[in-house]
């Protein structure tokens, strides 16, 4: 996540990339992401603990809805 970029947005990206990778792989939308890969997404983004709700909720929409 680049500093100029909203934790909502990057959120939202974040979630489209990876809802597509599980698309490929044929995962199901509701799966839930185990603790080890939700830590690792953060960590790819640097989504400091300030940011991880608005970054979270973008997340999760964008990982439901597609």
């Amino acid at each position: 996540m680049s500093l100029e970029e909203h934790p909502l947005v990057a959120g939202r990206k974040a979630g489209r990339a990876l809802a597509e990778d599980r698309r490929r792989r044929g995962a199901s939308r509701s799966a839930g992401l185990p603790p080890e890969k939700m830590r690792a997404v953060l960590a790819e983004n640097g989504v400091t603990p300030g940011q991880s709700i608005e970054f979270l909720r973008g997340f999760w929409h964008t990982m439901m809805t597609g």
